[in-house]
Formats: C-alpha cells, sequence, structure tokens
C-alpha cells in the first residue's frame, strides 16, 4: 500500500480536525483583529501589569528582582517566577514583533497546547473520538477560555504546563512509562514557578488519579498486604519525585522574593505573610466562590457555567448529567477527578477565586 492510498483508508480522529480548526481560527482573529489592539480590555490592570514586567526585560532588567515601576524605588516587587514573561520578552525581541501581540501569541500557542493536551488525556482514558471531539469543542469554543486565550496574562500558558504534567502521569499509570515521570518532572518544576496557584489545583488532580488507581489496584489483589504495601511504597517514592523539586522550588521562590519586597515599606505588604488572608479566605469567601457556578459573579458577571458554555451552558450541563446517569458508575473513577478539580481551586484560594474570574480558567 502506498502512501497516498494510505492516507486515503486512514481514519482521522474528528478531534485532530477541530485542534487544526480551532488552530487556523484563533490565528485569523490574531493577524486580522488582535494584531495592533491594545490591552485595555478586562482585568487590563493585570495584563498591563503583566506587560510591564515584560517590557522591563526586553530593557535588559533583571530577571529575579524583575522591575514593576508602579510602587516606587527600587521598582521591583516580584510575585510569580515569570517564566511567561520571559518567553514573551525573547519572542517579541527575537522577532520584532510588539510586546501585546507576542503576548497574545504565547497565549493562543498555550490555548492550543492545552487542547491538544487534552485530546491526548481523554485518548488515554478510552474515550472515543467523537467523545474527544465533542469535550475539545465546549472547551476550545468556551467563551471564557477563548477569551483568556489571547489575552496578555499568564492563565492558558501555565494551564498548559500542568496539563503536560497530568499527561505524564497519566502515561505512567495507564502505560507504566516511568521515564515520562521525569518528563513530568520538568513540567511540575515549570508550573510551580510560572503560577503556583494553577499548579497546585492539578497536584491535587494527579494525587487523586493516583490514590484512585492505587484503590483499585488494592481490591483487585483483595487487599494482599505485600503487594499492596509494595505498590504503595514504590507511588509514594515517585509521587515525591514528581513534586517534591517542585514544591521546593516553589518555597526557594516565594521567600527569595519576601526577601526583596520585605526591603522596602511599598512593598512589604505584599508579602506572602501579609497576603495570606487575601490567598486563602475563610469559609464565607469559599461560600461565594462555590455559588458563583449558577449565580451571577460577584451580582454583576454571568455565572461560571454561563462564561464557560454561554447560552448552551443549561442544555449542556442537563445533557452531562443524563450522559453520567446513561452510563452509570463506568467512568464513575473519571467524574470524581473532575469534581476534585472543580473542588480543588476555590476550596484552597477561596478569596482569589471570588474575586478574579480569570483564576476559573
Amino acid at each position: 500500500m502506498n502512501y497516498f492510498s494510505y492516507i486515503k483508508n486512514k481514519k482521522v480522529d474528528p478531534g485532530v480536525i477541530f485542534l487544526v480548526v480551532w488552530a487556523v481560527l484563533l490565528l485569523g482573529i490574531f493577524v486580522f483583529i488582535l494584531l495592533n489592539v491594545p490591552i485595555f480590555d478586562h482585568y487590563a490592570f493585570r495584563q498591563t501589569q503583566v506587560a510591564t514586567v515584560i517590557r522591563e526585560l526586553m530593557r535588559d532588567g533583571p530577571w529575579l528582582e524583575y522591575r514593576m515601576p508602579v510602587l516606587g524605588p527600587p521598582w521591583t516587587a516580584p510575585m510569580e517566577f515569570p517564566l511567561y514573561q520571559i518567553v514573551v520578552a525573547k519572542l517579541a525581541s527575537y522577532t520584532g514583533m510588539g510586546l501585546e501581540p507576542a503576548g497574545r501569541l504565547v497565549g493562543i500557542v498555550s490555548g492550543l497546547s492545552s487542547l491538544a493536551l487534552t485530546w491526548r488525556i481523554l485518548g488515554l482514558l478510552n474515550f472515543s473520538g467523537g467523545e474527544r471531539a465533542a469535550a475539545l469543542g465546549a472547551l476550545g469554543f468556551s467563551p471564557i477560555f477563548l477569551y483568556w486565550s489571547h489575552s496578555v496574562m499568564i492563565e492558558t500558558f501555565s494551564l498548559a504546563l500542568c496539563l503536560a504534567m497530568v499527561v505524564c502521569a497519566l502515561e505512567f499509570l495507564l502505560r507504566d512509562r516511568l521515564w515520562l515521570l521525569g518528563l513530568g518532572l520538568f513540567f511540575a518544576l515549570l508550573a510551580a514557578l510560572a503560577k503556583a496557584t494553577t499548579f497546585a489545583v492539578y497536584m491535587f488532580v494527579v494525587v487523586a488519579m493516583f490514590a484512585l488507581y492505587y484503590a483499585q489496584f488494592a481490591i483487585r489483589s483483595r487487599f494482599a498486604p505485600g503487594p499492596v504495601f509494595e505498590r504503595g511504597l514504590k507511588w509514594g517514592s515517585y509521587g515525591l519525585a514528581l513534586f517534591g523539586p517542585a514544591l521546593l522550588a516553589t518555597f526557594v521562590w516565594v521567600d527569595y522574593s519576601d526577601g526583596v519586597k520585605s526591603l522596602s515599606p511599598l512593598t512589604e505588604f505584599l508579602t506572602s505573610s501579609s497576603l495570606s488572608n487575601w490567598n486563602y479566605g475563610g469559609l464565607g469567601e469559599a461560600a461565594k466562590a462555590f455559588s458563583y457556578f449558577v449565580l451571577p459573579f460577584r451580582g454583576n458577571a454571568p455565572s461560571l457555567l454561563q462564561q464557560a458554555f454561554g447560552v448552551l451552558w443549561i442544555p449542556l450541563t442537563l445533557l452531562s448529567i443524563g450522559g453520567w446517569i446513561a452510563r452509570g458508575w463506568r467512568r464513575k473513577y473519571v467524574l470524581l477527578i473532575v469534581l476534585v478539580s472543580l473542588a480543588a481551586g476555590p476550596g484552597i484560594f477561596s478569596n482569589l477565586y471570588e474575586t478574579h474570574y480569570y483564576y476559573w480558567v
């Protein structure tokens, strides 16, 4: 069989077709609409803050004590490690592209990568091509995902890194590919540095995956003490190897950035200890954050389900519930992992999720 007849007879995954369509659509919007659009849209203060750091990096400013000329001398208040900002600054410098379009382009590529990684995750979980295409359609054309994929923000960039970590963990769990844990460690390290709050959510997702598959193994082994203990010890060590360096790097960076911010009375209020209540909130903020799934966000913005699926949020939600009931418990582990991922963000960082809806990406 020659190459052309192979291509003719080869069944193309509809999910792959969707990825191509989404990439062409977003790149078309980027070229014909967004190329020269300033970043004075939603959360302009946050986008311009990120852009200001990128501008200073393009002016050969320092990477660690990066300048953010907002709060007075010494003009530095490092928050997250500037991984996204460095990538955008290098892209803009090497290509001659403006700062804003370079930031948007990195977001679009990150959004496409997130979709491709989602397609891989669903394939590993034995979803059919049609099911994967439907899931990618719901995600790819989600208003909140479409919007933040072309913003000058870290959201889809950190999301793509976290999903890459999840893919590596799933490849290990389902196909026993140990070497991919090393690659997962790399992505975990980058994700933790890029945006620790996103990394924390997906760390819980991976832990939930390990726990559920370990429980399945224990049940199949009829709780035989030897094999169950051996598997638990082995997977526990793998989990430490996967997350240990990332957590260590996060603590080191937070300690370093706190030291820099504490040097000025103008930025001392931004240290991790001062922002603890702001980041985590309490039960009141958690209750509000969870209520936003169906109630208006902060009273004047659409609910999260409406932001996620537009006017189709009600039929899509009903179809999802109906589909789960029809399939019974066949994929109960997928449902549990999804519930963990939904609850982890607003459950841990309640005030952040109650205040800023871009965290829900």
